[in-house]
């Protein structure tokens, strides 16, 4: 284990920090219960707006690859992240239209 050290609160909202593992105040203190009703509400509209989100990441995914250099390493890599980057929200949304034998 790692040697505990003392840091400052401006640092951290935990009083001491082992590593990577902070001690101390949970991140949860403070916020409200959501009830299971709740969480499966947000589950079920996650699922219902998963095309949706799909489509928002192969758009981040364009335009991080735009900003790759147009160096022969930047264009394999740009082509190969805007394949697998774009692909989900087709393959998605033809597995969602799709009919069972």
């Amino acid at each position: 284990m790692g040697k505990l050290e003392k840091i400052s609160p401006e640092q951290s909202q935990a009083p001491y920090r082992a590593g990577n593992i902070q001690h101390g105040i949970s991140k949860y203190e403070g916020k409200r219960q959501v009830s299971e009703k709740e969480k499966n509400k947000e589950n079920n509209q996650k699922k219902f707006d998963l095309q949706e989100r799909l489509i928002d990441y192969a758009v981040r995914i364009i335009h991080v690859s735009e900003q790759l250099p147009d160096t022969k390493a930047g264009k394999h890599v740009s082509s190969q992240i805007l394949k697998s980057g774009t692909s989900p929200a087709p393959n998605y949304g033809e597995g969602q239209s799709a009919e069972t034998i």
